[in-house]
């Protein structure tokens, strides 16, 4: 419905001058929602930097623009020419990572050119021509000028190389070998050497900058516009419509995307590949005649084969992708619920359940690598089987060899060696690419939002409406092949200065009606030709879960709007949060954390309700922010963030609400009754006119008892007319002090420090968890050369003997190969030698031999290292896995799910793909170079001096280049994390960012990390190419110095045959020596992976069970039945003690009390009492600094932390679900049948509504708030233990829904007596300052005059006081009556 949306809205804005449309489907999302008139990079730079300048003061965003601001002062782009063709603007990168360990301000900035802001604009325009189009991302990304002129240049160096290597090379060995047999004269000779040093160096040369060109250049291009697609999509991406694809964004971005490059890389010698068989094969035929077919003939087979298996290995990559995002979606829901997940002891199950996707996932990535090593491995034997099969079939048909035309076809297949390996290698990474542009253009077809309408701007005093709700159907899941409609027939205005609240039962869609007016969700149908919604343009949204970025509390009102003290400090006293602010460690200044983490559920409603007033919006649309409040602040709020933001007459407010007493004083009602709206009225009218809604306020009873004297206490002054209310007007500065006066009198004179800056704060609070006033702080990098202990660990996974034995068959098979070419010659002199009894034979059997156990060699070898590597894999995933999910909780609150999900994606993709056949490359190619070298130095003494010589200065150059590049593969993967974490939070917070227009200060975000990632893997690249092009050329020293001796000096050094062997050696050798130092360096660098990796091997583990209590308890079992323990339920705290932190102040300092069996106990208390501490140590979320707590007289701490928790049922006060279907969130693990599923449905009032098939979206969005909660006490009904707990549960429930709810906890839980609130539990626990107050029978505590329980229901009015007091006698006698 989403495209009639659109469309009708476009119709509507043509047949009528009062709407707009502003959409974000046609245009790039800059130009949509930041102006249509930015026409530069330079405009959106500089609009990005403002966003993130306005609240971006500290932590890691803030030292990304710092070092990406000292980035931009040393960019290659300021190199001339010739340093970058040579890239010597390298060498002070090199020579200062040689000296210290880089730091991510050392690093230099990407070309302007590549910057996002640059690159994405550009790639934007293009893209949006067609965006739906079946290769829309190559056709965008292809009409960049920049792309198309770097793949082209890249390319045409790519094919001189591939043209050098198997023409020039052997041509010009050719030319030597027969100048020595010829006795040239000296200069001649040396003529021919200066051409073999113009050939090969030139070939070194054009195949590094090649692959510099079409690796790292356009890789980064690539990298850049790919990951801003899908974070631009992602913001406004239909989230109403089911999609077939399960890719995931943050699996997109963090492993898709990093793969893609990866393979570039691969890919990129594909050209040269092609290039350089082609040539290759004219050569041979030249040389060889007739007899080159047949190892064309070998050749192309291979090739053949290798291209089906290229076509398996896509095959099975897109399998290994399925079951990665599988994984990672499982693991995102369990890390962003982890709380959940441990209060109910699921660790061990997800560790098992996603264990198993893993193992699954393995199987085919083993299946993949042996695929891949296969192609590999036969173009590495290609050449010595062509060869042995051309030259077998020549000497047979000839009757002898000649020795220069054989070495120079040994050098023509050797050097087809490369482009044997790389074009089925080149075809599989370009297949795998494709994989990932598959996945893309598939994301990218998904539809879009409908776009927003608007009205125009009502002029000051103008009755226009802000809000028009015309008759439609509304629902979260959009189907055509089913009616999925929550509300029908909806309809209403909304007018300057009204209040409307929108009320109702549990799921009757009251937080679908309000997201439909706010436009966060489309209608689902509707009939006329225009769009049924329209609202006025600025629009101020607080959804029921409040949305949280990971930032300061200031940087998450702002959300890039330009700061103004005035309108932050009014924002800050009519949300209510000015009195919690010099609670918080850093004031404005402290960082929340990615989940809220410092902030309780009330305050990050009022954050949310702060943010929405800071945009000063004409429509306010708030879901239910008083449910997570008390009284004293609902009644605050109220006043001040809804009845005064109305006054002026230009604004309006919807609001849903279960707060029934205060909605006498709301302009009107929109009552929600079975699917649609029963009612729309004044209080008074709807109470006369419709039954429905009168029996609905019926239900909470308490309502009926208020007095007007009541009604004026609880909205926290004087009683006013609710017109008079609602229509009085003060000016700013009134408004303020009129705020300052009413706060005071809720909060007992408490001082707001709104005009402090971080300077101001305690030195204490200066440094938490990295920099000053951060949670988070910038992620901790590993310094220095990867720790022996990390390749140790890695062997060991691996296995030692299995690493021991590939490498020596590696060794094995090139020392055959040595031999094998050697054989040429003995071949070659025996033809020759009139006494030699062997025939052609004898020698050709030996050297087909030979061949093959090259071949049979380095196959096995390939084939062990991709066992083992994948073992390894599997071995590293499941032992983090379980340490990470066993890690304490304050660690998650500490640790961002970017930098867990980073790990677990593109760190772990890397080990999983790349770092064993990095290390298979790297034996095979320093198995080659040591062979090679031991012919050369045997032939030629005198150049071992300078192999000596050159190998320090060549040992210098990898040092220097690992250490740089190693490093800068550190930081790389450290800014993976923002990436993914701000993917994350625009996951949960789009609805947010599309209705305020805060999309661009995450796309912001997302280009400034995006830089910072790229700028980062960009240096580690071009490392890897300078240190390739130094070594190429040091070895290029060793074969020129060589073959000259060998040409100069061949009478000294004696048989010309051996020296055709040496000088084919040296023509290969620049090649073997430059190919070994990119596989040591990449290896190190993909290293750093598995290092990172490693870091989650050693995290803090929860103890399964408290030593402490062990050795007070000696001899119990950890693990008891449960038929045995618990039986009854009794718990007991003996002074209790909790700090959070080491050298942290107590939060509980002493808390005793005792609850017998079957007894029921409510906890209240003012924020930060120490309630949800009391619970905490409940479930030994921490450990507890003194005291113990014990259940049915045994010390919790002697149990197994998982039996405690499977044994205690929790209800939180968040209700956490996971994406899936409505069975795997009531029981995940599938332990329960579907019938006692069912009856726990129907027990909660949900049964006859819903199915167990029902789909569940990410963190349950597409279920209201209450249907959430009533699903997690569904939960609960199946877990029938002797302990429930319950945290707020009710607050997002109607009065008649929680009033159900307590009879059902009644009959379920303790079939006794009545639990309908606090003051009927058997009893109470009144906290203050992490102490017990008070504690006794409700009864006792409120006939005590003295009692804080009994001021703070006095405080609530003469009705409410009585209605209390009667409901605590009544428990009483009915407890004594039981």
């Amino acid at each position: 419905m989403a495209g009639a949306a659109s469309a009708a809205g476009a119709g509507a804005a043509s047949e009528s001058v009062e709407i707009e449309v502003r959409g974000a489907a046609a245009v790039a999302p800059e130009m949509t929602m930041m102006g249509t008139d930015r026409e530069s990079a330079g405009d959106l730079a500089a609009a990005d930097e403002a966003m993130l300048g306005n609240s971006v003061d500290v932590g890691e965003w803030a030292d990304a623009r710092a070092s990406r601001a000292k980035g931009a002062e040393k960019t290659p782009k300021n190199t001339s020419i010739v340093g970058r063709a040579f890239l010597t603007w390298m060498y002070g990168l090199i020579f200062k990572g040689f000296r210290k360990p880089l730091q991510k301000d050392d690093l230099p900035g990407l070309n302007p050119d590549y910057l996002s802001s640059t690159l994405y604009l550009q790639f934007q325009e293009h893209f949006n021509t067609d965006p739906t189009a079946k290769h829309a991302f190559q056709r965008a990304l292809l009409s960049i000028p920049k792309v198309r002129l770097t793949l082209a240049i890249g390319t045409l160096l790519a094919i001189t190389q591939g043209i050098l290597a198997t023409v020039g090379r052997p041509l010009i060995l050719k030319a030597i070998v027969d100048a020595v047999d010829s006795d040239v004269s000296t200069v001649d000779a040396i003529i021919l050497v200066v051409y073999f040093a113009i050939v090969v160096g030139s070939e070194g040369w054009a195949g590094v900058m090649g692959r510099q060109l079409l690796a790292e250049e356009f890789g980064t291009q690539f990298q850049i516009c790919a990951s801003s697609a899908v974070y631009s999509k992602m913001l406004r991406v239909d989230t109403q419509r089911q999609h077939d694809d399960q890719a995931s964004e943050s699996s997109l971005i963090g492993n898709d995307i990093v793969r893609a490059y990866e393979n570039l890389r691969l890919a990129a010698q594909f050209p040269m590949a092609i290039a350089g068989v082609s040539g290759g094969i004219c050569v041979l035929v030249v040389l060889l005649g007739e007899s080159a077919l047949v190892g064309i003939g070998i050749m192309l087979g291979i090739m053949l084969l290798n291209v089906l298996l290229g076509k398996l290995i896509h095959a099975i990559e897109q399998k290994s992708l399925n079951f990665a995002d599988e994984r990672l979606s499982m693991l995102t829901a369990v890390v962003e619920g982890i709380r959940a997940v441990k209060l109910f002891g699921w660790e061990e199950k997800y560790r098992e359940k996603i264990n198993k996707i893993r193992d699954e996932e393995c199987n085919h990535i083993r299946n993949y690598r042996l695929a891949h090593v296969t192609s590999i491995a036969s173009g590495r034997a290609s050449p010595v089987l062509s060869a042995m099969a051309t030259l077998v079939f020549y000497a047979l048909s000839r009757g002898s060899v000649d020795i220069a035309d054989a070495y120079a076809a040994v050098s023509v297949f050797q050097a087809l060696r490369l482009g044997l390996i790389y074009v089925p290698l080149g075809f599989t990474s370009l297949m795998a690419f494709d994989v990932t542009l598959t996945r893309l253009n598939i994301y990218f077809r998904r539809p879009d939002k409908a776009p927003r309408v608007f009205l125009p701007d009502p002029e000051p005093g103008s009755l226009a409406p802000l809000a028009v709700v015309e008759p439609c159907s509304l629902g979260w899941v959009a189907d055509d092949a089913a009616d999925t409609a929550v509300l029908r027939n909806v309809s209403f205005t909304v007018q300057p200065g009204e209040i409307i609240a929108i009320v109702g039962g549990v799921g009757e869609g009251k937080s679908t009606l309000l997201a439909s007016v706010a436009q966060a969700i489309a209608p689902l149908s509707w009939t006329g030709s225009r769009a049924p919604i329209r609202t006025a343009k600025s629009v101020g949204f607080a959804p029921q879960k409040p949305f949280v970025v990971c930032g300061t509390l200031k940087q998450n009102v702002l959300l890039g709007r330009p700061f103004d003290q005035t309108r932050f400090d009014q924002a800050l006293f009519a949300s209510g949060l000015h009195a919690d602010v010099p609670n918080l460690a850093d004031g404005i200044y402290t960082e929340v954390g990615e989940r809220g983490t410092t902030l309780s559920g009330g305050q990050q409603a009022r954050m949310a309700v702060a943010r929405s007033l800071y945009a000063e919006p004409k429509l306010l649309c708030f879901d239910d922010i008083l449910a997570a409040v008390d009284a004293k602040m609902c009644a605050h709020m109220f006043e001040h963030a809804i009845l005064r933001q109305v006054a002026d007459c230009d604004r309006a407010c919807v609001v849903a609400m279960n707060q029934l007493a205060l909605l006498p004083r709301v302009s009107r009602i929109v009552y929600i009754s079975e699917g649609t709206v029963a009612a729309v009225g004044t209080y008074d009218e709807l109470l006369e006119s419709c039954a429905t809604f009168a029996d609905f306020v019926e239900c909470t009873k308490l309502l009926q008892e208020e007095t007007e004297e009541d009604a004026a206490i609880v909205q926290g002054g004087a009683s006013t007319p609710p017109e008079e209310s609602m229509h009085c007007t003060l000016d700013p500065a009134d408004q303020v002090e009129e705020v300052v006066r009413e706060s005071s009198k809720l909060y007992d004179g408490c001082d707001a420090r709104l005009d402090s800056s971080p300077e101001d704060f305690d030195p204490s609070f200066q440094k938490k968890g990295g920099e000053k006033g951060t949670l988070l702080g910038t992620e901790k990098l590993t310094r220095g050369k990867v720790n022996a202990s990390v390749y140790v660990s890695y062997i060991k996974s691996f296995g030692v003997l299995f690493m021991l034995l590939s490498m020596t068959m590696c060794l094995c098979g090139y020392v055959l190969m040595a031999v094998n070419d050697y054989w040429l010659i003995r071949w070659a002199e025996g033809m020759q030698d009139p006494n030699d009894t062997h025939g052609n034979t004898f020698y050709a059997g030996v050297y087909a031999a030979l061949s093959l156990g090259f071949g049979t060699f380095i196959m096995v070898t390939s084939w062990m290292m991709s066992f083992g590597g994948v073992r390894a894999s599997r071995s590293l995933h499941h032992s983090m896995l379980g340490r990470l999910l066993r890690a304490p909780l304050e660690w998650f609150e500490g640790t961002s799910s970017g930098r867990i999900l980073s790990r677990f994606s593109g760190d772990l993709s890397k080990v999983d793909l790349i770092l064993s056949l990095m290390m298979d490359n790297t034996i095979q190619q320093g198995s080659a170079v040591l062979v090679q070298l031991g012919v050369i130095c045997y032939a030629v003494p005198i150049a071992a001096a300078l192999v000596v010589v050159v190998g320090v200065v060549f040992s210098c150059a990898i040092v220097a280049a690992d250490r740089t590049s190693r490093e800068t593969r550190r930081i790389s993967n450290s800014n993976m994390s923002p990436l993914l974490s701000n993917a994350s939070e625009a996951t949960r917070g789009r609805d947010v960012a599309a209705v305020m227009e805060t999309g661009p200060f995450f796309e912001a975000r997302h280009r400034l990390a995006s830089d910072e990632y790229a700028r980062a893997n960009f240096a580690a690249g071009c490392t890897i190419n300078w240190c390739q092009l130094v070594s190429h050329y040091l070895s290029f020293t060793i074969a020129v110095f060589s073959t000259l001796m060998l040409v100069v000096l061949r009478d000294i050094f004696g048989n010309a045959d051996l020296l055709a062997l040496v000088i084919a050696y040296c023509v290969n050798l620049p090649y073997f020596a430059s190919t070994l130092t990119q596989n040591i360096i990449r290896v190190n660098s993909y290293f750093t992976s598995y290092e990172r990796l490693l870091e989650y091997e050693t995290l803090d583990e929860e103890d399964a069970v408290d030593k402490h209590a062990a050795e007070a308890y000696p001899g119990q079992d950890p693990q008891p039945l449960a038929s045995e323990w618990p039986s009854k339920g009794a718990i007991e705290f003996r002074d209790v003690q909790l700090r959070y932190r080491p050298n942290a102040p107590l939060v509980l300092k002493g808390v005793t009390f005792t609850v017998q069996g079957g007894e029921s106990l409510g906890i209240c208390g003012k924020t930060g009492a120490g309630k949800s501490s009391t619970i905490s140590c409940l479930f030994r979320l921490r450990p507890i600094s003194g005291g113990a707590v014990l259940l049915d007289g045994r010390d919790i701490g002697t149990v197994d932390l998982t039996v405690l928790r499977s044994r205690i049922t929790i209800i939180p006060q968040d209700p956490v679900l996971i994406s899936g279907t409505l069975a795997t969130n009531l029981d995940p693990f599938g332990e329960t049948d579907d019938e006692a599923m069912r009856e726990a449905l129907r027990i909660v009032g949900l049964g006859e509504s819903i199915s167990l098939e029902d789909p569940v979206e990410a963190s349950g969005r597409n279920w209201s708030a209450g249907e959430r909660q009533l699903i997690c006490f569904a939960r609960a009904l199946l877990r029938p233990n002797k302990v429930l707990v319950l945290d707020e549960p009710s607050s997002a429930i109607d009065l008649n829904t929680d009033d159900a709810i307590h009879e059902m906890v009644r009959e379920q839980f303790y079939r006794r007596r009545r639990c309908s609130t606090i003051a009927t539990y058997d009893k109470i626990a009144v906290m203050q300052d992490g102490r017990v107050l008070e504690f006794g029978s409700p009864t006792s505590l409120l006939g005590n005059t003295s009692s804080e329980l009994h001021s703070m229901v006095e405080s609530l009015g003469p009705a409410s006081r009585q209605h209390i007091n009667e409901l605590a006698a009544r428990a009483e006698a009915e407890k004594k009556n039981n």
